[in-house]
């Protein structure tokens, strides 16, 4: 049964790969994805000109987001020619929208085995707001797959303590990083991060009705804890560039509006 519905999820991701590709075309332009390809432009811009060129700090209101993903489509465009630059967005679009699809079913078949992950998957897919977002939404969409493999690699981490291996960290750092580089509500992903080592050395402590058990346990885990939460947050800073020249406090300058 398990392995069937492995060969199902395999099937079910293959087909939404074909769908994609052969759909991509039909899907018109929204408000929000002009200014997005102009400043995933500008982002080029500013490392092109040895951060000399500072338009991308300054435009619209879109210096308050990380530029994760517009700088990757604008990356993907240049690959993409001589297909147009919307059309090039909505192909890279679905295509993370299938690795969103394909996040679902890990983090499901994780918590419940192969069948809820097919389901999860199965559902998402068939999900009307999920679907049509993933060809035009430069926002939502990235920042949602960036989040459900971000949850995958913490279960993950969870799942191995207290001694993950070191690709486990490395994995949470990156996913975390970029789903912060999207939005900055991600950064909710370091305080659950945070919350889970420290129950966990506090569990572990009581386990062994020792407070220096407990604050042993909560040092390490804390070394590896910062580690990650240095790495993502480089991550995060890397395509934002008005986050770049006060990167302690702007990110969360950016929350309060």
């Amino acid at each position: 049964m398990d392995r069937w519905c492995d060969r199902l999820a395999f099937l079910l991701f293959a087909g939404l790969l074909v769908l994609v590709v052969w759909i991509f075309g039909d899907y018109g332009v929204t408000w929000d994805e002009p200014p997005h390809i102009v400043y995933g432009n500008l982002i080029g811009r500013y490392y092109q000109s040895g951060l000399q060129d500072l338009a991308a700090l300054e435009f619209r209101t879109n210096y308050y987001y990380g530029g994760g993903y517009d700088a990757f489509a604008a990356a993907f465009r240049t690959i993409a020619m001589p297909m147009s630059g919307t059309r090039a967005v909505h192909l890279l679009g679905g295509l993370v929208g299938v690795l969103g699809v394909i996040g679902t079913w890990r983090l499901g078949r994780r918590f419940a085995g192969p069948f809820a992950g097919l389901v999860a998957a199965l559902l998402l897919v068939c999900n009307p707001v999920y679907f049509g977002h993933m060809f035009n939404n430069p926002k939502d969409l990235p920042f949602a797959v960036g989040y459900v493999w971000a949850l995958d690699a913490l279960i993950a981490v969870i799942a191995a303590l207290p001694r993950p291996r070191r690709a486990q960290w490395i994995a949470v750092a990156l996913t975390f990083g970029a789903a912060m580089s999207v939005r900055i509500a991600g950064v909710l992903l370091l305080c659950y991060f945070g919350l889970v080592l420290a129950l966990y050395a506090a569990h572990q402590g009581w386990m062994r009705r020792s407070l220096d058990a407990a604050l042993a346990y909560l040092a390490r885990l804390a070394s590896r804890g910062l580690a990650v939460a240095a790495g993502a947050w480089a991550l995060m800073l890397l395509t934002w560039p008005w986050a770049q020249y006060d990167p302690l406090r702007r990110p969360f300058v950016t929350l309060t509006h």
